[in-house]
């Protein structure tokens, strides 16, 4: 890829995300009450990213240990390549690792599978979004696209029906792009090495999609709400409880008060008498 290529692919990159950025935009705002846009945490955020890095991590680090299919690794190792000899520069950066990645969620997802979602269901809107997705990975970069496009937009999917909020999927799909800087671990790296690697990145991206469902789950958010119910039931409780031993010993006085009244008023009334 020579410089005048890179240049114009970049901008082309570019211009197409806003487009794709400003249509999902206006979309979602003139035909939906509920926004695709609300941020659904912190935490779930670190976790969608976290998990996108680790689940391709493993991908990469695997095919790079195995050493074949040779074709699965020219992708990534192109990357690797052009980041390395050539220097494209911060533009290109941000368009292939940032611009991108969130413009193609923005369009699978906060568009193709919000709208099937709407219309047809849960079900269906995972399987038009995925399928969609991999085809698009297929056109685009041929068996690695495909295979990377179908695990990824299947998790990418199912974060999108836990909130369904488009920012976990712009995350995931970002740490997925940061992955394909690994390449160079190779030349570092022995073979048993990278499976190490590869285990590793597996297991911990298993875990992070665990903790990710477990903070979205119905019942444990049910449980969670029962709990805090039942925490300010008491501490309502208990206040009421001290509002009351706080006012007795001045009922207590406004008693004894008002027999003393009684008391001087039957004595004034027994003398004049």
């Amino acid at each position: 890829m020579n410089g005048f290529s890179s240049f114009l692919t970049t901008h082309i990159d570019l211009l197409l995300s806003v487009l794709v950025t400003a249509g999902v935009v206006y979309y979602d705002r003139r035909f939906h009450e509920e926004s695709i846009f609300v941020f659904p945490g912190k935490l779930f955020s670190v976790l969608s990213l976290a998990a996108g890095f680790s689940f391709v991590s493993a991908l990469i680090l695997g095919l790079e240990a195995a050493g074949k299919p040779q074709e699965l690794l020219a992708a990534y190792e192109s990357v690797f390549r052009l980041i390395i000899s050539e220097n494209p520069g911060p533009l290109w950066i941000f368009a292939f690792f940032i611009a991108v990645p969130a413009a193609e969620e923005l369009l699978f997802r906060g568009l193709i599978q919000n709208s099937v979602l709407r219309r047809f269901g849960e079900i269906p809107s995972v399987l038009v979004s995925v399928i969609s997705f991999a085809l698009f990975g297929l056109f685009k970069d041929g068996m690695p696209g495909l295979l990377m496009n179908c695990f990824t937009g299947l998790l990418s999917a199912l974060f999108f029906l836990m909130h369904e909020s488009i920012w976990p999927c712009i995350l995931l799909a970002i740490g997925a792009r940061d992955a394909f800087t690994l390449p160079w671990l190779r030349y570092f790296v022995p073979a048993w090495g990278l499976s190490v690697l590869a285990v590793l990145s597996l297991i911990a991206a298993g875990i992070l999609v665990f903790t990710a469902f477990r903070l979205s789950d119905p019942d444990a958010e049910e449980e969670e709400e029962e709990d805090g119910e039942d925490e300010k039931n008491e501490d309502e409780e208990n206040g009421e409880e001290e509002l009351e031993k706080t006012d007795s010993p001045g009922r207590e006085s406004a008693g004894q008060e008002e027999s003393s009244a009684a008391e001087e008023e039957t004595e004034t009334k027994t003398e004049e008498a």
